[in-house]
């Protein structure tokens, strides 16, 4: 339940009045496959899935095994003389 009612982002809100508009519009128009599509939209806003629902979009790359974040690595330019 408190998935349901905590960490609402603009995302997830959209995502949420996206389904309802395109809900009704299926009602309206009798469309069977765009009721799917926007029960689907309505159940990733609910439930927070997606390929950034819980944290999937993340830029920190951490190391598995050791759970320490990897590092930058410094890079130098090396020119051919010719």
């Amino acid at each position: 339940m408190n998935a349901l009612l905590h960490n609402w982002t603009f995302m997830r809100g959209l995502r949420l009045l996206l389904g309802v508009v395109v809900l009704i519009q299926s009602i309206v128009a009798k469309d069977l496959l765009l009721g799917a599509m926007s029960l689907f939209l309505i159940g990733m806003a609910l439930f927070n899935f997606g390929c950034c629902g819980s944290n999937g979009c993340g830029t920190r790359f951490t190391n598995k095994k050791t759970n320490k974040t990897i590092e930058d690595v410094d890079f130098e330019e090396v020119v051919d003389k010719k």
